[in-house]
């Protein structure tokens, strides 16, 4: 048997599998606790065991302070604590908040959106889904949640995935949006899906 690697790796490295590689489009908060109802263990890859998920801040949210440009990573042990604390990534920053707290409510309320567009994604026009999408990430992005947030990328994703079947009738305009957001996920799977991907080429081949 003979195992190719997709990327560059050093002697003695641990190489590590996604356990279910569809759950790598969530961010680490939702990713645990499916691996933890299901598979029964907690997992302790690079990824799982960086509050910054290797620095795309895919479970963060937008620090509330004003003037501040930090973002909010959840503790390592967020779903085993029983009072997680979220903390500012920008260091001079003070501000802390609780998972319980109305801040984590409004994720909750963002991914119940999303849920309820892609509920009614399928008996909608193209154009109005497309339209749909584009509103979503316009609205959430940068403002409360971290613009690699997994909402964000799952929006973006399905608006590539598409916008793509019907890429000969894009405009000018809506082909360079579409550019776009390929480049914002290649940025993202170029991290977590590095070297010879399916996903990476999905986006380089748009």
């Amino acid at each position: 048997m003979r195992i190719r690697t997709s990327q560059a790796i050093e002697k003695g490295e641990i190489l590590t599998v996604s356990y279910n590689p569809n759950w790598g489009y969530f961010g680490n908060l939702k990713r645990m606790k499916m691996i933890g109802d299901t598979g029964g263990f907690r997992c302790n890859c690079r990824r799982c065991a960086d509050p910054t998920e290797l620095n795309t801040f895919m479970s963060s949210l937008t620090c509330p302070l004003p003037n501040c440009t930090g973002n909010f990573v959840p503790p390592v042990n967020s779903s085993t604590e029983k009072f997680p604390i979220w903390t500012c990534s920008n260091n001079p920053c003070q501000c802390i908040v609780c998972p319980e707290t109305e801040l984590l409510q409004l994720t909750e309320n963002v991914e119940q959106e999303w849920n309820e567009i892609i509920s009614n994604f399928k008996f909608l026009p193209v154009s109005v889904s497309v339209q749909l999408m584009g509103k979503f990430i316009s609205s959430h992005s940068g403002t409360m949640l971290h613009r690699h947030h997994w909402l964000i990328q799952q929006a973006s994703r399905t608006l590539v995935r598409t916008v793509g079947n019907h890429i000969k009738e894009l405009s000018a305009h809506h082909l360079i949006d579409f550019i776009t957001q390929c480049r914002y996920l290649l940025e993202i799977a170029n991290i977590l899906n590095p070297g010879i991907s399916l996903e990476r080429g999905k986006f380089i081949i748009f």
